[in-house]
């Protein structure tokens, strides 16, 4: 008998470990198609025809670019479309008629910043006379949904109506991450939720804003767009018992935007951002209204944009006409291996070049030796590779000293950020920064995986004379 029970035991355990791998794999399956991280091949035929360009094209574009500032680089071409083209629009600016004082003083610089709204109008064909009504611009947006062009005409009326002795008789729902809060997360962390929340202001009549003091106030980086999201100095939300509920999880966001409570305050922490939700209240898909939704509630402040247009006419930068390299070498730990940094940096920067053969390739990282190896790695083989960056940027969430350091030293997290959303396509590893800068690109579908459940996935530099192109 002593025997037999023992072969028992054991069929018994390894039944329960077969069952607990089963289920971890089938756990690693569903997160997969859930974040829809799969790797994209690196030769879909559909992206490579149009972005395979000559390296004579590249060399071409590099030249005409220099000297120029970005307001005029946006409005020379093929700025940010999906097909190549000689047109030229007027260059067009967003007005300042949002009559709010709460707003004013960044209205009144935003002509200098208004980079997206200038690229929204260019990239549909939008030509308009005189002053720009941003209504008209929302309106033309094909792919916005209807429910946000309805909520931002009604955002606009109910904003023009709100003052200080009616402020109780409307409903809010407030994006937030205060120095107060222990955790708010990185700048995906906390804006990858924006068509959520949107949404629910919208289904519940709520006047959406953002409060953001951590480390310092939103508007020192990202200004009002289209809307004016800006927290009225009247509104107590600073003072307890008067400011509402905090929702920490989508299911309680959801719940108490419905209710009658007048504030409704939201930080809510996930991976995947409320795509999942979003995409199960509504039809449109996350990744589809992510670009247009940013562009129109965002602009850089004035200072960003500034260092926008010096590195993009510096880089010799073309918007839509490069590739992107993302890779986090500190994602989770203080340090790394000098040589798996190395290795990791060359592998990302040849996933890019499949996505755009021979470049350009824009190189962002979170990692001094990663930005001096893509710089020697360019100028050892000619290859049109640029980083910006000559520090390490800072975590909005993690750096130390956080709320001692200047404004100006997190000022490269946006000018990353803003750089790999003008990019074509884009190539990531680890973390949420890469994604984000996917969202905020032009064609979300043109990706893949330098890492991949922490392993790199082998790429070779792929050149532009390496692609035949059919031109009959």
């Amino acid at each position: 008998m002593l025997p037999r029970q023992r072969s028992s035991s054991l069929r018994r355990k390894e039944s329960k470990l077969w069952i607990y791998f089963f289920l971890f794999v089938l756990t690693q399956v569903l997160i997969s198609f859930f974040l829809h991280e799969e790797v994209e091949p690196a030769n879909n035929g559909n992206f490579l025809t149009i972005l395979s360009i000559s390296k004579a094209r590249v060399k071409s574009d590099q030249n005409g670019i220099k000297g120029k500032t970005l307001g005029q680089v946006v409005n020379s071409g093929e700025e940010w479309g999906d097909q190549v083209g000689d047109g030229h629009h007027e260059n067009t600016r967003i007005s300042d008629d949002i009559e709010n004082v709460e707003v004013t003083k960044y209205r009144e610089l935003q002509t200098e910043s208004s980079i997206f709204m200038e690229n929204l109008i260019d990239n549909h064909d939008i030509h308009l006379d005189g002053k720009i009504d941003t209504r008209e611009v929302w309106e033309h947006l094909e792919r916005l949904p209807l429910w946000a062009k309805e909520y931002f005409d009604w955002h606009e009326d109910q904003r023009k109506l709100l003052n200080e002795t009616n402020w109780r008789n409307f409903k809010y729902l407030v994006m937030q991450c205060v120095r107060e809060d222990n955790h708010c997360g990185g700048i995906s962390d906390r804006l990858k939720p924006l068509p959520l929340l949107l949404l629910m202001a919208h289904r519940c009549k709520r006047i959406f804003l953002i409060w953001w003091t951590r480390p310092y106030p939103l508007e020192e980086f990202l200004v009002p767009n289209a809307i004016n999201w800006t927290v009225p100095a009247y509104l107590p939300l600073a003072i307890p018992n008067e400011n509402g509920k905090l929702a920490t999880s989508n299911h309680r966001m959801l719940r108490w935007s419905k209710s009658e409570e007048i504030i409704i305050r939201s930080k809510v922490q996930s991976f995947e951002g409320g795509q999942l939700t979003y995409e199960n209240e509504t039809d449109s898909t996350y990744n589809e209204v992510f670009h247009d939704l940013f562009r129109l509630v965002f602009d850089p402040s004035p200072a960003i944009a500034r260092v926008l247009r010096r590195e993009i006419a510096e880089a010799g930068l073309v918007p839509g006409h490069y590739a992107v390299a993302h890779y986090r070498a500190f994602y989770a730990r203080a340090s790394r291996r000098p040589q798996f940094i190395i290795k990791s940096t060359l592998n990302a920067i040849n996933c890019a070049s499949q996505l755009r053969p021979g470049g350009p390739i824009f190189f962002a990282s979170d990692s001094l030796l990663a930005l001096a190896t893509a710089r020697d790695y360019a100028k050892n083989n000619s290859f049109s590779i640029v980083t910006i960056e000559n520090q390490e940027p800072l975590h909005l969430d993690k750096a130390e000293n956080l709320t001692e350091r200047n404004p100006s030293d997190f000022y490269s997290i946006f000018v990353d950020l803003y750089l790999m959303a003008m990019g074509r396509c884009l190539s990531f590893g680890q973390g949420g920064f890469g994604r984000f800068g996917l969202l905020l690109g032009y064609n979300s579908t043109c990706t893949n995986r330098h890492t991949w459940n922490k392993h790199l996935v082998p790429c070779n530099w792929t050149d532009a004379t390496e692609i035949k192109i059919d031109t009959e």
